[in-house]
Protein backbone atom coordinates (compact mmCIF):
# COMPACT_ATOMS: atom_id res chain seq x y z
CA UNK A 1 0.00 0.00 0.00
CA UNK A 2 1.50 3.72 -0.91
CA UNK A 3 2.13 6.20 2.09
CA UNK A 4 1.04 9.87 1.66
CA UNK A 5 3.35 12.14 1.75
CA UNK A 6 1.73 15.20 3.80
CA UNK A 7 2.85 18.31 5.14
CA UNK A 8 1.45 21.08 8.12
CA UNK A 9 0.78 23.21 5.25
CA UNK A 10 -2.15 20.96 3.84
CA UNK A 11 -3.33 20.08 7.31
CA UNK A 12 -7.28 20.47 6.76
CA UNK A 13 -6.48 17.79 3.59
CA UNK A 14 -4.74 15.95 5.83
CA UNK A 15 -7.51 15.53 8.18
CA UNK A 16 -10.03 14.71 5.53
CA UNK A 17 -7.59 12.17 3.85
CA UNK A 18 -7.28 10.47 7.54
CA UNK A 19 -10.71 10.53 8.06
CA UNK A 20 -11.45 8.34 5.39
CA UNK A 21 -8.52 6.38 5.14
CA UNK A 22 -8.32 5.71 8.71
CA UNK A 23 -5.07 3.25 7.55
CA UNK A 24 -2.92 6.06 7.24
CA UNK A 25 -1.85 8.17 9.72
CA UNK A 26 0.62 11.09 9.47
CA UNK A 27 2.01 13.26 12.41
CA UNK A 28 3.13 16.91 12.02
CA UNK A 29 5.23 19.21 14.57
CA UNK A 30 3.99 22.32 14.87
CA UNK A 31 7.05 23.87 14.92
CA UNK A 32 8.87 23.21 11.75
CA UNK A 33 5.94 22.14 10.37
CA UNK A 34 7.15 18.92 8.79
CA UNK A 35 6.17 15.41 9.02
CA UNK A 36 7.31 13.56 12.16
CA UNK A 37 6.39 10.02 11.62
CA UNK A 38 4.17 8.70 9.31
CA UNK A 39 2.35 5.19 10.09
CA UNK A 40 0.50 2.50 7.81
CA UNK A 41 -2.51 0.47 9.68
CA UNK A 42 -3.70 -2.92 8.40
CA UNK A 43 -6.29 -2.51 5.84
CA UNK A 44 -10.15 -1.28 7.11
CA UNK A 45 -12.91 -2.92 5.53
CA UNK A 46 -14.35 -0.72 2.37
CA UNK A 47 -18.25 -0.18 3.24
CA UNK A 48 -20.07 -1.69 0.57
CA UNK A 49 -24.36 -0.65 -0.39
CA UNK A 50 -26.33 -3.01 -2.50
CA UNK A 51 -28.92 -2.05 -3.94
CA UNK A 52 -31.83 -3.90 -5.58
CA UNK A 53 -33.87 -2.73 -8.69
CA UNK A 54 -36.07 -4.45 -11.05
CA UNK A 55 -33.71 -5.12 -13.49
CA UNK A 56 -30.62 -5.97 -11.42
CA UNK A 57 -28.47 -6.17 -8.27
CA UNK A 58 -26.20 -3.18 -7.89
CA UNK A 59 -22.90 -2.86 -5.74
CA UNK A 60 -21.28 0.64 -4.82
CA UNK A 61 -18.39 0.60 -3.29
CA UNK A 62 -17.57 3.41 -0.63
CA UNK A 63 -15.22 5.90 0.17
CA UNK A 64 -11.36 4.23 -0.85
CA UNK A 65 -9.69 6.82 -2.35
CA UNK A 66 -8.66 10.24 -0.84
CA UNK A 67 -11.85 12.03 -2.25
CA UNK A 68 -14.53 10.09 -0.64
CA UNK A 69 -15.99 8.91 -3.89
CA UNK A 70 -18.63 6.25 -3.87
CA UNK A 71 -17.76 4.20 -7.02
CA UNK A 72 -20.19 1.70 -8.61
CA UNK A 73 -18.12 -1.41 -9.20
CA UNK A 74 -20.28 -3.41 -10.87
CA UNK A 75 -23.74 -2.37 -12.30
CA UNK A 76 -24.98 -5.57 -12.88
CA UNK A 77 -24.23 -8.62 -10.85
CA UNK A 78 -27.19 -11.01 -12.25
CA UNK A 79 -29.30 -10.79 -15.25
CA UNK A 80 -32.86 -11.00 -13.89
CA UNK A 81 -33.33 -10.90 -10.30
CA UNK A 82 -37.10 -10.64 -10.56
CA UNK A 83 -37.08 -14.65 -8.87
CA UNK A 84 -34.58 -13.20 -5.48
CA UNK A 85 -36.91 -14.94 -2.47
CA UNK A 86 -35.39 -12.65 0.15
CA UNK A 87 -32.98 -9.79 0.60
CA UNK A 88 -29.01 -10.98 -0.13
CA UNK A 89 -27.84 -11.39 3.29
CA UNK A 90 -24.12 -10.57 4.27
CA UNK A 91 -22.24 -12.34 7.13
CA UNK A 92 -21.65 -10.34 9.88
CA UNK A 93 -17.45 -9.60 8.98
CA UNK A 94 -18.89 -8.38 5.22
CA UNK A 95 -16.51 -10.52 3.74
CA UNK A 96 -19.69 -13.02 2.09
CA UNK A 97 -22.80 -12.36 0.65
CA UNK A 98 -25.82 -15.01 0.32
CA UNK A 99 -28.12 -14.80 -2.75
CA UNK A 100 -31.51 -16.85 -2.51
CA UNK A 101 -33.41 -17.50 -5.87
CA UNK A 102 -36.93 -19.16 -6.50
CA UNK A 103 -36.31 -22.61 -7.15
CA UNK A 104 -32.44 -22.30 -8.17
CA UNK A 105 -29.61 -22.88 -6.18
CA UNK A 106 -28.50 -20.34 -3.25
CA UNK A 107 -25.64 -18.64 -4.34
CA UNK A 108 -22.84 -17.45 -1.89
CA UNK A 109 -20.48 -14.67 -3.49
CA UNK A 110 -17.39 -13.08 -2.18
CA UNK A 111 -17.97 -9.05 -1.62
CA UNK A 112 -14.60 -7.98 -2.35
CA UNK A 113 -14.42 -9.20 -5.44
CA UNK A 114 -17.82 -10.29 -6.24
CA UNK A 115 -16.79 -14.21 -7.49
CA UNK A 116 -18.84 -17.07 -7.08
CA UNK A 117 -17.39 -19.02 -4.14
CA UNK A 118 -19.59 -21.52 -3.90
CA UNK A 119 -23.65 -22.57 -4.14
CA UNK A 120 -25.82 -24.43 -2.26
CA UNK A 121 -28.39 -27.27 -3.54
CA UNK A 122 -31.29 -25.78 -1.91
CA UNK A 123 -33.86 -23.28 -4.03
CA UNK A 124 -36.76 -23.13 -1.14
CA UNK A 125 -35.43 -21.47 1.37
CA UNK A 126 -37.32 -18.76 3.09
CA UNK A 127 -35.33 -17.86 6.23
CA UNK A 128 -31.59 -17.26 6.16
CA UNK A 129 -29.25 -16.58 8.95
CA UNK A 130 -25.64 -16.77 9.86
CA UNK A 131 -24.26 -18.08 13.42
CA UNK A 132 -22.66 -14.53 15.34
CA UNK A 133 -19.25 -14.76 13.63
CA UNK A 134 -20.00 -16.39 9.94
CA UNK A 135 -18.68 -19.50 10.64
CA UNK A 136 -22.27 -21.31 10.01
CA UNK A 137 -25.09 -20.12 7.78
CA UNK A 138 -28.04 -21.56 8.91
CA UNK A 139 -31.64 -21.88 6.44
CA UNK A 140 -35.13 -23.12 6.61
CA UNK A 141 -37.78 -24.26 4.22
CA UNK A 142 -41.09 -25.74 4.53
CA UNK A 143 -41.98 -29.14 4.85
CA UNK A 144 -43.01 -30.85 1.76
CA UNK A 145 -46.37 -31.67 1.23
CA UNK A 146 -47.67 -34.08 2.46
CA UNK A 147 -45.35 -34.51 5.36
CA UNK A 148 -44.71 -32.46 8.73
CA UNK A 149 -41.37 -32.69 8.98
CA UNK A 150 -39.97 -34.03 5.39
CA UNK A 151 -37.67 -31.93 3.84
CA UNK A 152 -38.40 -30.41 0.25
CA UNK A 153 -34.87 -30.84 -0.80
CA UNK A 154 -34.35 -34.58 -0.16
CA UNK A 155 -31.34 -34.94 2.78
CA UNK A 156 -32.39 -35.23 6.53
CA UNK A 157 -34.47 -31.95 7.51
CA UNK A 158 -36.10 -29.00 6.24
CA UNK A 159 -34.26 -27.07 9.16
CA UNK A 160 -30.27 -26.90 8.00
CA UNK A 161 -26.95 -25.58 9.35
CA UNK A 162 -24.04 -25.07 6.42
CA UNK A 163 -20.53 -24.37 6.62
CA UNK A 164 -20.51 -20.76 5.24
CA UNK A 165 -16.46 -21.38 4.17
CA UNK A 166 -16.89 -24.72 2.25
CA UNK A 167 -20.96 -25.08 1.87
CA UNK A 168 -20.82 -28.66 3.03
CA UNK A 169 -24.06 -29.51 5.10
CA UNK A 170 -22.93 -29.72 8.58
CA UNK A 171 -26.46 -30.77 10.31
CA UNK A 172 -29.92 -31.18 9.44
CA UNK A 173 -33.14 -31.34 11.46
CA UNK A 174 -36.87 -31.19 11.08
CA UNK A 175 -39.21 -28.35 12.13
CA UNK A 176 -42.85 -28.07 10.85
CA UNK A 177 -42.77 -23.73 11.67
CA UNK A 178 -40.42 -21.89 11.47
CA UNK A 179 -39.44 -19.75 14.58
CA UNK A 180 -36.97 -16.99 15.44
CA UNK A 181 -33.95 -17.97 17.55
CA UNK A 182 -34.20 -21.22 17.35
CA UNK A 183 -31.02 -22.00 16.94
CA UNK A 184 -28.49 -19.68 19.15
CA UNK A 185 -24.44 -19.81 19.16
CA UNK A 186 -22.69 -17.92 22.19
CA UNK A 187 -20.68 -15.16 20.93
CA UNK A 188 -17.85 -17.00 20.19
CA UNK A 189 -19.31 -20.09 19.17
CA UNK A 190 -18.24 -22.07 21.69
CA UNK A 191 -21.57 -23.65 22.16
CA UNK A 192 -25.00 -24.10 20.22
CA UNK A 193 -28.57 -24.44 21.83
CA UNK A 194 -31.28 -25.71 19.81
CA UNK A 195 -35.33 -25.39 20.73
CA UNK A 196 -37.17 -28.40 20.56
CA UNK A 197 -40.23 -30.03 22.11
CA UNK A 198 -40.38 -28.74 26.20
CA UNK A 199 -36.59 -28.89 26.45
CA UNK A 200 -33.37 -26.77 24.88
CA UNK A 201 -30.73 -28.99 23.51
CA UNK A 202 -26.81 -27.89 23.88
CA UNK A 203 -24.61 -28.45 21.85
CA UNK A 204 -20.14 -27.78 21.53
CA UNK A 205 -20.00 -25.58 18.75
CA UNK A 206 -17.60 -27.56 16.51
CA UNK A 207 -20.28 -30.62 16.95
CA UNK A 208 -23.67 -30.18 16.04
CA UNK A 209 -25.07 -33.95 16.18
CA UNK A 210 -24.92 -35.27 19.62
CA UNK A 211 -26.26 -32.94 22.52
CA UNK A 212 -23.97 -32.65 25.40
CA UNK A 213 -26.40 -31.55 27.81
CA UNK A 214 -30.69 -30.06 27.74
CA UNK A 215 -32.57 -27.22 29.40
CA UNK A 216 -35.50 -29.17 30.12
CA UNK A 217 -38.86 -27.04 30.56
CA UNK A 218 -42.09 -28.29 29.66
CA UNK A 219 -44.18 -25.61 27.49
CA UNK A 220 -41.34 -23.59 26.91
CA UNK A 221 -41.56 -21.47 23.03
CA UNK A 222 -39.11 -19.30 22.86
CA UNK A 223 -35.59 -18.66 24.84
CA UNK A 224 -32.68 -16.72 24.84
CA UNK A 225 -29.19 -17.38 25.80
CA UNK A 226 -26.43 -14.56 26.56
CA UNK A 227 -23.11 -14.04 24.69
CA UNK A 228 -21.07 -14.84 27.46
CA UNK A 229 -19.92 -18.39 28.28
CA UNK A 230 -17.57 -17.56 31.53
CA UNK A 231 -18.43 -18.03 34.41
CA UNK A 232 -21.50 -19.70 33.13
CA UNK A 233 -24.49 -19.26 29.99
CA UNK A 234 -27.53 -17.97 31.58
CA UNK A 235 -30.69 -19.36 29.67
CA UNK A 236 -33.81 -17.63 29.36
CA UNK A 237 -36.81 -19.97 28.79
CA UNK A 238 -40.30 -18.16 28.03
CA UNK A 239 -44.11 -19.77 28.43
CA UNK A 240 -46.59 -18.42 26.92
CA UNK A 241 -50.25 -18.06 28.90
CA UNK A 242 -52.75 -21.32 28.76
CA UNK A 243 -55.03 -23.28 29.97
CA UNK A 244 -55.86 -20.00 32.25
CA UNK A 245 -52.12 -20.29 33.37
CA UNK A 246 -50.28 -16.95 33.23
CA UNK A 247 -46.99 -16.35 31.33
CA UNK A 248 -43.80 -17.20 32.73
CA UNK A 249 -40.02 -16.53 31.73
CA UNK A 250 -37.44 -18.99 33.76
CA UNK A 251 -33.92 -18.46 33.87
CA UNK A 252 -31.51 -21.47 33.63
CA UNK A 253 -27.52 -21.42 33.99
CA UNK A 254 -25.31 -23.65 32.63
CA UNK A 255 -21.69 -23.79 33.27
CA UNK A 256 -19.35 -25.13 31.04
CA UNK A 257 -17.33 -28.37 31.44
CA UNK A 258 -14.00 -29.73 30.74
CA UNK A 259 -13.26 -31.68 27.93
CA UNK A 260 -12.84 -34.47 30.82
CA UNK A 261 -16.08 -33.47 32.21
CA UNK A 262 -17.68 -33.25 29.22
CA UNK A 263 -17.28 -37.23 28.40
CA UNK A 264 -19.27 -37.69 31.54
CA UNK A 265 -22.10 -35.47 31.05
CA UNK A 266 -22.21 -36.41 27.40
CA UNK A 267 -26.30 -36.92 26.47
CA UNK A 268 -27.36 -39.15 23.37
CA UNK A 269 -31.17 -39.93 22.47
CA UNK A 270 -31.00 -43.72 23.52
CA UNK A 271 -33.48 -44.96 26.23
CA UNK A 272 -30.31 -46.36 28.13
CA UNK A 273 -28.64 -42.81 28.41
CA UNK A 274 -31.55 -41.18 30.07
CA UNK A 275 -31.95 -44.07 32.50
CA UNK A 276 -28.47 -43.37 33.67
CA UNK A 277 -27.37 -41.12 36.68
CA UNK A 278 -25.37 -38.27 35.41
CA UNK A 279 -23.89 -35.40 36.41
CA UNK A 280 -25.49 -31.96 35.12
CA UNK A 281 -23.82 -29.03 33.94
CA UNK A 282 -27.15 -27.35 34.13
CA UNK A 283 -28.40 -25.29 37.34
CA UNK A 284 -31.87 -23.84 37.39
CA UNK A 285 -34.72 -22.37 38.02
CA UNK A 286 -32.17 -20.13 39.15
CA UNK A 287 -34.93 -17.53 39.10
CA UNK A 288 -38.38 -16.94 37.57
CA UNK A 289 -41.47 -14.52 36.92
CA UNK A 290 -45.35 -14.46 36.47
CA UNK A 291 -46.30 -12.54 33.35
CA UNK A 292 -50.06 -12.12 33.19
CA UNK A 293 -51.32 -11.57 29.53
CA UNK A 294 -48.36 -12.52 27.16
CA UNK A 295 -48.86 -14.66 24.53
CA UNK A 296 -44.89 -13.71 23.12
CA UNK A 297 -42.23 -12.12 24.49
CA UNK A 298 -39.20 -10.75 23.07
CA UNK A 299 -36.47 -11.76 25.20
CA UNK A 300 -32.91 -9.25 25.66
CA UNK A 301 -29.77 -9.95 27.68
CA UNK A 302 -27.33 -7.12 28.41
CA UNK A 303 -23.73 -7.50 27.36
CA UNK A 304 -22.09 -8.77 30.48
CA UNK A 305 -25.71 -11.76 31.01
CA UNK A 306 -26.42 -10.14 34.49
CA UNK A 307 -29.74 -8.83 33.45
CA UNK A 308 -32.67 -9.61 31.18
CA UNK A 309 -35.16 -7.41 29.93
CA UNK A 310 -38.41 -9.14 28.64
CA UNK A 311 -40.93 -7.26 26.63
CA UNK A 312 -44.26 -9.31 26.78
CA UNK A 313 -47.33 -9.10 24.53
CA UNK A 314 -50.55 -9.96 23.97
CA UNK A 315 -52.93 -9.86 20.74
CA UNK A 316 -55.80 -9.00 22.37
CA UNK A 317 -56.87 -6.62 25.64
CA UNK A 318 -60.14 -5.47 27.21
CA UNK A 319 -58.91 -1.87 27.48
CA UNK A 320 -57.21 -1.18 24.45
CA UNK A 321 -56.99 -2.16 20.77
CA UNK A 322 -53.07 -2.53 20.46
CA UNK A 323 -53.43 -5.37 23.34
CA UNK A 324 -51.64 -5.51 26.12
CA UNK A 325 -47.82 -5.40 26.90
CA UNK A 326 -45.45 -4.74 29.44
CA UNK A 327 -41.69 -4.79 30.23
CA UNK A 328 -40.17 -6.23 32.55
CA UNK A 329 -36.31 -6.31 34.21
CA UNK A 330 -35.10 -9.55 35.65
CA UNK A 331 -31.54 -9.81 37.22
CA UNK A 332 -29.97 -13.33 36.43
CA UNK A 333 -29.12 -14.13 40.08
CA UNK A 334 -31.96 -13.20 42.31
CA UNK A 335 -35.82 -12.80 41.76
CA UNK A 336 -35.53 -9.43 42.01
CA UNK A 337 -37.55 -7.24 39.00
CA UNK A 338 -38.97 -4.27 37.91
CA UNK A 339 -41.99 -3.58 35.49
CA UNK A 340 -42.91 -1.13 33.39
CA UNK A 341 -46.34 -0.37 31.61
CA UNK A 342 -47.45 0.18 28.53
CA UNK A 343 -44.82 0.37 26.05
CA UNK A 344 -44.76 0.54 21.78
CA UNK A 345 -41.01 -0.21 21.85
CA UNK A 346 -37.88 -0.70 23.93
CA UNK A 347 -33.91 -0.45 22.60
CA UNK A 348 -30.98 -1.80 24.95
CA UNK A 349 -27.73 -0.32 25.98
CA UNK A 350 -25.01 -2.04 24.34
CA UNK A 351 -22.49 -0.71 26.61
CA UNK A 352 -21.16 -3.85 28.60
CA UNK A 353 -21.09 -1.83 31.98
CA UNK A 354 -24.27 -0.98 31.98
CA UNK A 355 -27.63 -2.29 31.64
CA UNK A 356 -29.84 0.73 31.06
CA UNK A 357 -32.55 0.40 28.31
CA UNK A 358 -34.92 3.10 26.54
CA UNK A 359 -38.65 2.81 26.46
CA UNK A 360 -41.39 4.79 24.38
CA UNK A 361 -44.35 4.84 25.71
CA UNK A 362 -48.18 5.55 24.83
CA UNK A 363 -49.42 8.45 26.68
Amino acid sequence: MNKIALDYLNAPITYYRTRRLPQHVAVCSSATHRIMAEFVLPDVPVTQLLVRTRESIQIYDGPINSNGAISLRKAELFGDVTDLRICPLYSPDGSIVVYTFEKKVMSIHNTATGAQLFTLPIGDAEYVEFSPKGTFLVTWSRPAKGSATAPASGDNGNFRVWSSSTGALVTAFSLKVYKAQSIQWTANEEYCFRLVTNEIQIFRGDSLTVPIDKVYHKGLTQFQVTSTVTPYVSVAAFNPESGGKPARVTLFRFTPKSSTDAAVVAVTTTEESEKTDRATSVEGPVSSRTIFAASEAKLMWNAPGTALLVYAQADTDATSYYGATGLFLLQAHTDAAIKVGCVLQISLCTDPSNVFFHSYQRV
